[in-house]
């Protein structure tokens, strides 16, 4: 009833209820549809920018296609255009032809930009790329079966076992050595010894005999008694003398009476006669006189030097008093050197001994036969040493002895003499038979030393040969004379000798902040350096082959996009080689046959890369043929008793055989890597394989790959983007409340700015290959 009468009512309040009514819902839908219009702005600004995004993409350059790779063809103005005529293409602009447009979307360039983010010089981007395209064509199988090979031929294993023996031989190398020279010393210190106790006997027999002959002149007499003699000698002599004195006066006085008397001899004859009887008989008394004088002139003179002879006696006793003791001391000092060389020696040798045994014992069953040296090392046993001591003690004791027995002897003669020289003389056999004995042993050690110098010598002599032999494998570079025709492309890769920068040092530092750094390389120039990168190639192959990575997809990436050494020879299908049919044609690439090699090491020139490639090749064979000879070596290898020196006998033989395998493998010809399994075999292909995974250098290696690139192409991949942001600005007239949408755009329910008095909508898109 109200409602009726409030409808019939004529007073005007239902108009004013309508208008109370209408006016919301007039308010609530201008704002609705300048909203939804907002929003259908916004979607469609999106899918045009989006739009304009998939048309620049679209741009990829045709050329890196061939790699496999996609970049934004055309410079940063082009790319500009092209997008702003595809988002203008796309975008629903006001019609002077249409009375009516329900949107009316304008495209603000001014407020449009383009970004680009990564290139293809970016090595995240490189590599992800490459990874997509290598994901449908790379031969992993390949890879995975040539490792598998090598896995199941127990060749990981082996190579590990022949670095470890290579590891034992230089543990017990280090022990043997100071061994060795410890030993020598100490049978120098032995002859030094022995030496000196020759030169003792020498001396000592010879004063021995002096003292004899002296001592059987002197008998019992003693200086004092034989100077009484002499004294008694010469009261003698003297009175033999006046009495000679008085005897000649006598004669001369009788001689002068019958001088005197001949004057009258008839008259003087009686007393003439008588006085010649007189002075006859004193003639005789003279001559009897005068013998005596000359027998006790004798006799003084057999005294004087008899008594010389004590005089002497007493002083070569005296003196070698002292001799001895000096001698003596001299001889223990020596002695107790030569116990000092023994007892050092005789250390090392019980080291040796352990180092030895503690090897042995940890050998497994798997263990090479090689380690059957182990039992010729020539470790002594402690006898040996012991007749060092003991015999050098016997001579010294009984040097010992005859010192005591000469101090204490006064006479030279009977018994102590003979007791003296007899003793003397076995002093004389116990130096003699030690020396002939231990020198024997001696000799026999010295002996095999200089046979083991020798036979080192000569297979490192052997090992050096073949290594000259690969060398000679190198000239594959197409020389003109001393000219590397590849010398001007190694420039622009690597940079030149005035220190410009080559494309390498372009994309390496454009991801790194460090400058490139030199790649391993083996180059064996020297035996001992050949055998040492072997083992180290040993331990290292024995470690990437028990874990395959991703690198895979990269390594097959360089080895199908370039080309190396013998991509020309092999045969694929029709006998034409596999790397013809490659869209970015390897084979035509002006860095002919080695691309491969340089991405792998990065030498600066082609001979460099060929020599780092086949001293590589080589050392990896080397390994293998080692590991074979340490499986079975000769036994006249073992008995050389030096593990050491097995390992470079094995090795000499093992270069001769890589070196052999080298030259067929540059033929392009498959190659056995066992000899005992002859499925394993491998090409030169292979083995690029096998040590990119060795060396694993993502960052050098696509730094060079790109490099190559533009080598090959002359695009600058630092110009091809493959990542980038785009921003988009639109404007769209309000038709009903613009303070409404400003309010909604504050709260976060639209994008809309405020742009002359329009709504502007920005958009950003990111997009990649």
């Amino acid at each position: 009833m109200k409602l009726k009468r409030f409808l019939r009512t004529s007073d005007g309040s239902v108009s004013v209820y309508l208008i109370v009514i209408i006016v919301p819902i007039f308010l609530f839908h201008a704002v609705l549809i300048d909203f939804v219009r907002v929003k259908l702005a916004e979607r469609e600004t999106e899918a045009a920018l989006w739009a304009a995004n998939r048309s620049m993409f679209s741009r990829f350059d045709r050329e890196l296609q061939s790699y496999g790779l996609f970049g934004i063809a055309g410079n940063e103005e082009e790319s500009r255009q092209v997008f702003q005529t595809v988002l203008d293409h796309n975008l629903t602009a006001s019609s002077e032809d249409s009375i009516f447009n329900y949107l009316d979307i304008r495209s603000e360039p001014e407020d449009s930009y383009i970004r680009p983010l990564f290139t293809l010089a970016n090595h995240v981007v490189f590599r992800q790329q490459m990874l997509e395209d290598m994901k449908y064509q790379a031969p992993i199988e390949f890879t995975m079966e040539l490792l598998d090979r090598f896995k199941n031929s127990g060749l990981t294993k082996q190579l590990a076992q022949a670095a470890k023996f290579h590891e034992h031989a230089n543990i017990l190398e280090e022990k043997i050595k100071p061994w060795n020279e410890a030993l020598e010393e100490a049978w120098e210190a032995a002859q030094d010894f022995i030496d000196r106790g020759k030169r003792l006997h020498l001396k000592y027999s010879g004063t021995l005999g002096e003292l004899h002959e002296r001592a059987d002149r002197i008998g019992l007499n003693t200086a004092d008694s034989v100077r009484q003699s002499i004294h008694e000698v010469e009261e003698g002599l003297e009175k033999a003398e006046e009495a000679l004195d008085s005897l000649q006066q006598s004669a001369d006085s009788l001689g002068s009476t019958i001088a005197l008397l001949l004057m009258n001899p008839e008259g003087n004859a009686e007393a003439i006669n008588s006085l010649y009887q007189s002075l006859q008989s004193t003639k005789k008394s003279i001559s009897e006189t005068q013998r005596q004088i000359s027998e006790f002139l004798q006799r003084k003179y057999e005294l004087e030097e008899l008594l010389k002879d004590i005089l002497a006696y007493t002083a070569l006793l005296a003196s070698f008093q002292v001799s001895l003791e000096e001698d003596y001391a001299g001889f223990a000092e020596q002695h107790e050197r030569l116990l000092e060389k023994v007892e050092n020696a005789r250390v090392l040798n019980e080291e040796l001994r352990a180092e030895k045994e503690k090897l042995k014992s940890s050998l497994d069953n798997d263990s090479f036969q090689g380690y059957d040296v182990l039992d010729k090392i020539p470790v002594y046993s402690l006898e040996y040493f012991s007749i060092y001591k003991t015999e050098s003690a016997k001579s010294l004791a009984q040097f010992s002895w005859l010192k005591e027995k000469w101090q204490s002897t006064v006479f030279f003669i009977g018994d102590d003499y003979g007791e003296i020289s007899r003793q003397l003389e076995k002093m004389q056999e116990l130096l003699v038979r030690f020396e002939s004995e231990q020198g024997e042993k001696e000799r026999e050690r010295q002996e095999r030393m200089n046979q083991l110098e020798v036979s080192d010598k000569e297979h490192k002599q052997k090992l050096g040969d073949a290594l000259k032999e690969l060398n000679s494998m190198l000239g594959q570079c197409g020389m003109w004379g001393s000219q590397d025709p590849y010398t001007a492309l190694y420039q622009r890769l690597e940079g030149d000798s005035n220190g410009n920068p080559g494309l390498y040092s372009k994309y390496y530092q454009y991801n790194s902040d460090q400058p490139p750094e030199m790649s391993e390389v083996y180059a064996a120039d020297r035996p001992d350096q050949a055998i040492k990168q072997a083992v180290s190639f040993s331990e290292r192959i024995s470690n990437v082959l028990t874990g395959i990575r991703d690198e895979i997809y990269m390594n097959e990436y360089a080895l199908t996009k370039f080309s190396y050494r013998t991509a020309k020879l092999e045969a694929g299908k029709g006998g034409v080689p596999p790397a013809s049919h490659v869209p970015s044609k390897p084979l035509d690439h002006p860095l002919a046959d080695q691309e491969a090699e340089y991405i792998l090491y990065g030498m600066n020139s082609c001979a460099s890369n060929y020599s780092a490639a086949y001293g590589e090749m080589f050392v990896f064979f080397m390994a293998v043929h080692i590991v074979e000879g340490l499986m079975d070596p000769k036994k006249s290898v073992l008995n050389i008793g030096s593990p050491l020196l097995l390992f470079t006998v094995v090795a000499a033989q093992a270069a001769i055989e890589a070196v052999q395998d080298m030259q067929k493998l540059v033929k392009g010809e498959a190659v056995p890597v066992l000899k005992k399994v002859k499925s394993l075999t491998v090409y030169y292909k292979d083995l690029l394989r096998l040590f990119m995974l060795l060396h694993s250098n993502d960052s050098k290696m696509m730094s060079r790959m790109q490099a190559l690139i533009e080598l090959n192409t002359g695009k600058d991949l630092t110009e091809r983007t493959t990542y980038l942001q785009a921003t988009t600005s639109s404007t769209v007239r309000i038709w009903f409340m613009p303070a409404a949408m400003r309010l909604m755009s504050d709260l976060g329910l639209l994008d809309c700015g405020n742009k002359n008095k329009r709504c502007q909508i920005t958009k950003t898109a990111v997009m990649s290959y």
